[in-house]
């Protein structure tokens, strides 16, 4: 009979350890948290880099994701983050890459701007559409836009610039549709549009400017 009492003592507390190692992430071999508890409802600030460690783990931010002001140099913690409503990235001085969304396949709206030191988008490889709005402005040590080239559709309107450093569109070559307005402009050292080639509809389309302002203009 003892023997019975401590056998299902033990069953008891394997499912209770179970039960633990899903509903932890710091325990969960991914990292991430599955099903609902995953899923932050409602809108999340990141100022600090505390502010980023307690969102990790998540899957889904049901709100608004802002990250703002912060002295992080990487989104490193975000990892298993694959859905947001609306992302961003704004006046974030010493980040430099997006490093740490590699995980993200969607958002409704999409902004990364006044991020000084960003040299590239590296770290979106895995985003493939962007529901509404995408705007790319201004990043003034943005350089590449290698790290989208997995996006193939923007549902509303595509805005790249002001960006002073970017020299090509390159990372785009997936894009296929831009529901709303594309602007490209203005970005001083782009010369070539190599890079939308694969882009077969868009509501509308303003290119410029986009040249050196010490070269002359065409008439």
């Amino acid at each position: 009979m003892k023997r019975n009492t401590l056998k299902t003592s033990f069953i008891v507390a394997v499912f209770v350890a179970l039960g633990c190692f899903i509903l932890n992430p710091a325990l969960a071999v991914s990292g991430c948290y599955v099903g609902g508890v995953g899923v932050w409802y409602g809108d999340y600030e990141i100022r600090t880099a505390a502010d980023l460690q307690a969102l990790s783990g998540y899957t889904l931010v049901t709100g608004d994701l802002s990250i703002l002001s912060s002295p992080l140099t990487s989104l490193k913690g975000l990892e298993c983050l694959t859905q947001v409503e609306s992302l961003v990235i704004d006046g974030n001085h010493y980040l430099v890459s997006l490093v740490g969304l590699e995980s993200l396949e969607s958002v409704e709206t999409l902004a990364i701007k006044y991020n000084d030191s960003l040299t590239s988008l590296a770290g979106l490889e895995n985003l493939k559409s962007v529901g509404g709005r995408l705007y790319i402005g201004p990043n003034p040590s943005l350089t590449s836009l290698a790290g989208l080239g997995n996006l193939k559709s923007v549902g509303g309107s595509l805005y790249i610039g002001p960006n002073p450093s970017l020299t090509s569109l390159a990372g785009l070559e997936n894009l296929k549709s831009v529901g709303g307005r594309l602007y490209i402009g203005p970005n001083p050292s782009l010369t070539s549009l190599a890079g939308i080639g694969s882009l077969n509809s868009v509501g509308s389309l303003y290119i410029g400017p986009n040249s050196s302002p010490n070269k002359p203009r065409r008439p």
